[in-house]
């Protein structure tokens, strides 16, 4: 699981945060305040009693969680293979490649590459690095 600072910030979008709704097993980060750090934990069965505020926490996707988010979920009506082809190209796109600058396409994780495929599929945004923008 990428808990990396990249795939963090990665994370922290309105569009993949809105409405998540906290499920056994999902991780989550929370910044320690005066800037001392951010802490990671996994959601369990008695942390479903509170509410997970985006303004103060960032749901981490697992890589199955991202594949959730487009299968059966996008107007194409993905099935597994289709889904899978889909991926592929756009992970051997040249626009993807130059999404990420050569050294941070070495250190792509599976989370990056798929919340990346997510962020076009449902929200036409790509990633410049810093922030997701609106792709014409």
């Amino acid at each position: 699981m990428d808990t990396s600072k990249e795939y963090i910030k990665m994370c922290e979008n309105w569009d993949l945060q809105t409405d998540r709704v906290p499920q056994v097993g999902d991780f989550y980060t929370e910044s320690i305040r005066d800037g001392a750090g951010t802490m990671v934990f996994v959601i369990s069965g008695d942390d479903l009693k509170y509410t997970f505020d985006p303004n103060y926490y960032t749901w981490l996707p697992r890589q199955d969680q991202l594949q959730e988010m487009v299968l059966g979920q996008i107007t194409r009506a993905y099935n597994l293979w289709t889904m899978i082809t889909h991926f592929n190209e756009f992970s051997r796109d040249s626009g993807t490649v130059s999404m990420f600058d050569r050294q941070t396409w070495y250190y792509m994780t599976m989370e990056k590459l798929w919340l990346a495929f997510v962020m076009k599929e449902k929200f036409n945004k790509i990633w410049d690095g810093k922030n997701w923008i609106n792709q014409n």
